[in-house]
């Protein structure tokens, strides 16, 4: 027994030693979990706020006015300008809008009347949590603009007022498998190339094979390369099959072009597989590589929009996103799945994704040349 517990406190007091004498893991132990609290602690908000929202006031009367008025006088929803339908439209199929307001001619002279006046609200149900949320802040809006604002302003009854005739666009049932599905593509991709990649180098450094590149003739760039093919061939084939998956077993149809998502998912691929070589060269041994790799996917995961809108972080963590590819990914498959979009409305998204492929696979390669020299 007392052999045991000496041998238990030997390894104890090595493992203590090593944590201590090893930087890079005091950081990855100690810096980053508050890093990631910290991220937590803000972007984990599922209150909507600054909901923009797009107005066609065909009416452009006094009561109409008022109307709006009241919807925006709290801090849920954001008025965008649109001039007619047309470019209110544009605006929710470019994402810059989550639901449209149409308030028809006519809107003043049937309040004034004593009957029911018309209003239209179109909501984009890609995403059918905030959908559903947009909603009910919808109902109570227009229950408080019927009180407060008709009764004691005409004296109507409540069977008066604003009706409001809901459409949905996208995702007419609001059901969730339809934004999750297709989005589960973007973070099963990520946990694993990211795996993949991240032992990649690390493992030729502990084998000692690393060190051979020294003396060899291939350089960089080639070795990266050739480190790189084989995974992306394997996550391609994932992409596949999650399509595959999503289209024939969940029954969610690809309306837009299946060519732009399977360009897209190439440099996606491209992104990732940069983000876990990097980590790969960076990190000294396995086990930094795979603390490494848990601590980067989950917030990658968590400020991407996938779970919490991004519009909801504060400015300085919006910041961040913009690094993140996927929040890009997430925006095409949405497009593609949902939307029906092709690449004149995605050349933005699929842009950024070329450049931080480039970006990541480009600093794993320096850094990797770097230790070689």
């Amino acid at each position: 027994m007392k052999n045991i517990m000496n041998r238990l406190i030997a390894m104890l007091y090595k493992e203590f030693i090593y944590l201590i004498r090893d930087k890079k893991m005091r950081i990855i132990i100690i810096a980053v979990p508050i890093i990631q609290a910290v991220l937590l602690g803000y972007a984990v908000n599922m209150d909507l706020k600054e909901v923009k929202t797009a107005v066609v006031n065909m009416d452009n009367s006094i009561e109409s006015n008022e109307f709006i008025d009241s919807f925006f006088s709290s801090n849920i929803f954001t008025p965008v300008s649109a001039a007619n339908m047309h470019q209110a439209e544009e605006l929710v199929l470019g994402g810059k809008a989550l639901m449209i307001i149409v308030i028809p001619k006519g809107f003043s002279a049937q309040l004034k009347n004593d009957k029911t006046a018309p209003v239209q609200v179109i909501l984009d149900a890609t995403n059918s949590v905030n959908a559903g949320m947009a909603s009910g802040y919808i109902v109570n809006l227009i229950t408080k603009y019927n009180t407060e604002y008709i009764e004691s302003k005409t004296g109507y009854k409540n069977s008066m007022g604003v009706d409001v005739e809901y459409r949905t666009w996208f995702n007419n049932n609001f059901e969730s498998k339809n934004f999750f599905v297709p989005s589960m593509l973007a973070m099963l991709l990520i946990i694993v190339t990211v795996m993949l990649s991240g032992m990649a180098i690390v493992q030729e450094k502990e084998s000692g094979t690393l060190e051979q590149l020294t003396v060899s003739p291939i350089t960089a760039w080639e070795f990266i390369i050739g480190k790189s093919i084989p995974f992306a061939i394997v996550s391609f084939i994932d992409v596949l099959l999650i399509i595959a998956i999503s289209v024939f077993w969940f029954g969610i149809k690809v309306t837009g072009s299946f060519s732009l998502l399977l360009f897209a998912s190439v440099l996606y691929i491209m992104c990732t597989l940069g983000i876990g070589l990097l980590i790969s060269a960076i990190s000294a041994t396995q086990q930094q590589a795979t603390m490494s790799m848990f601590m980067i996917i989950f917030p990658v995961i968590l400020l991407s929009g996938f779970a919490f809108p991004i519009v909801n972080m504060p400015e300085v963590i919006q910041w961040i996103t913009y690094i993140n590819p996927m929040r890009y990914y997430l925006d095409i498959i949405v497009g593609v799945f949902l939307k029906g979009l092709y690449f004149d409305r995605l050349q933005d998204p699929v842009f950024v994704l070329f450049i931080l492929s480039v970006l990541y696979i480009g600093l794993a390669a320096l850094y990797l040349r770097k230790k070689l020299n």
